[in-house]
């Protein structure tokens, strides 16, 4: 689901601004960031705390650039120059960012089909509490 966001190179570009580039950059990235519902829903009950914490990073960084982004949208499309920043810098972060979004998407699937299930310690209920007695289940494996 790769789909480029360059603001400098769009297709045909000739006659249109740098805010109407980074704009329809913008649009493109915000349709292909984030997670399926199936996959969001996934992250919400059962994910694994390194896919989360992970999720949670790029979410973070994403929020930042697309405030970035529309900060310098805003600059350009109300006549101003933005200080720091061109479009052809968020146009590559923004592609950068994609690509980290197709390897989330592609991590979270990976997680859904191979949950990981906690180790469990089981007792058998019909002998006396001896160390003997006690054995670890992870998954649906007794050891």
């Amino acid at each position: 689901m790769s789909t480029s966001v360059d603001a400098t190179n769009a297709g045909n570009t000739s006659g249109l601004s740098d805010a109407d580039r980074l704009g329809g950059a913008l649009e493109r990235f915000q349709g292909v960031i984030g997670l399926t519902p199936e996959q969001q829903a996934f992250m919400e009950t059962g994910a694994a705390p390194r896919v989360s914490a992970s999720f949670g990073r790029l979410h973070r960084a994403t929020n930042i650039l697309l405030a970035q982004v529309r900060s310098h949208h805003h600059f350009l499309v109300n006549g101003g120059i933005h200080p720091g920043t061109n479009p052809g810098q968020l146009a590559a972060e923004m592609e950068g960012q994609t690509r980290e979004w197709e390897r989330m998407r592609d991590e979270v699937a990976e997680a859904m089909n191979n949950p990981q299930r906690p180790s469990v310690i089981v007792i058998n209920p019909s002998e006396t509490l001896d160390p003997r007695n006690i054995s670890r289940r992870i998954g649906n494996q007794t050891f």
